[in-house]
């Protein structure tokens, strides 16, 4: 799986939306293993629009980069 960001970068869902922060890419536990595999899941943190900090998780194709 290729990842399209990285941790720190600052995103947006293709719809709108507030700017997130990829915090991570999410990973999937193996059936009757201790390993993980990463997915194209990646979870994003940000503030709503009363302020308050949330955490979603999102398929990486529904995001996009915000230019620095």
């Amino acid at each position: 799986m290729e990842k399209k960001f990285k941790i720190g970068d600052v995103v947006c869902l293709n719809s709108g939306g507030p700017n997130m922060t990829v915090e991570r890419y999410s990973k999937l536990e193996k059936l009757n293993s201790k390993e993980t595999e990463e997915t194209s899941k990646v979870e994003c943190r940000y503030f709503d629009d009363k302020g308050e900090l949330k955490v979603s998780v999102f398929e990486q194709g529904v995001l996009h980069l915000i230019e620095k």
